[in-house]
């Protein structure tokens, strides 16, 4: 599907619906993909062990929380402005 500017075509259907059946399938294969990436971690490829083990480690304890920096001028304070809010109907 070729997405035009200013056509929203999923405008209030939100996240498409997954298939039950395609669901259940999942959740079967779910532990043989588990068990997959436990072995990956026994790779000789450090590029692949590695991956395997953050991969492990996110779906556990999440995603590390990414940090930014703002440099500026430390004797002005950091504005923000909010030029306009949508209103909620």
């Amino acid at each position: 599907m070729i997405f035009e500017k200013g056509n929203n075509y999923s405008k209030g259907k939100g996240r498409p619906k997954i298939d039950e059946e395609v669901k259940e399938t999942l959740r079967c294969a779910s532990k043989k993909a588990a068990q997959a990436l436990v072995k990956l971690l026994d790779s000789k490829n450090p590029k692949i062990k590695l991956q395997a083990a953050i991969e492990i480690l996110n779906r556990n304890f999440g995603k590390p929380k990414e940090t930014h920096e703002l440099l500026g001028n430390k004797e002005q304070p950091l504005e923000i402005i909010v030029t306009s809010i949508p209103s909620l109907k």
